[in-house]
């Protein structure tokens, strides 16, 4: 069985919803079929939270699927982590990558701050490991 799932615009809390609801149908649909499932994710998208880009990225790795990614346009950011988590990836020709640092603005006392940072490095070792 060969099945379908796009990711199209913010990555938001919407988006990580409805990729898991996708997968559970496509999860249950293989459960009944003796023939290997492989699903196709097509990203584009130009990021959103990175938080839920690991959380996809988790729901991913849980599945007993096969997950291929095809990235497609604009791929930004938190959506460059989902594509890079795929089986096997593929990039249309026209498609773009853009990758950066994470940013933000930190308040609070001294402990609160190092508190951040060390989380927002954590984070990006996070990313670079995948």
């Amino acid at each position: 069985m060969v099945a379908d799932i796009r990711i199209v615009g913010s990555i938001d809390e919407d988006t990580y919803e409805d990729f898991c609801l996708r997968m559970d149908v496509l999860e249950r649909l293989a459960s009944k079929s003796k023939k290997q499932t492989t699903i196709t994710l097509e990203v584009t998208s130009e990021g959103g939270s990175a938080h839920l880009a690991l959380a996809i990225v988790s729901r991913m790795r849980l599945s007993k699927l096969r997950i291929n990614t095809l990235a497609t346009g604009r791929v930004a950011s938190a959506a460059t982590i989902i594509v890079a988590a795929g089986a096997k990836r593929f990039m249309a020709k026209e498609a773009w990558f853009m990758v950066h640092e994470d940013s933000g603005e930190l308040s609070g006392t001294i402990t609160e701050l190092e508190h951040q940072v060390w989380h927002l490095r954590e984070m990006e070792n996070q990313w670079n490991q995948l």
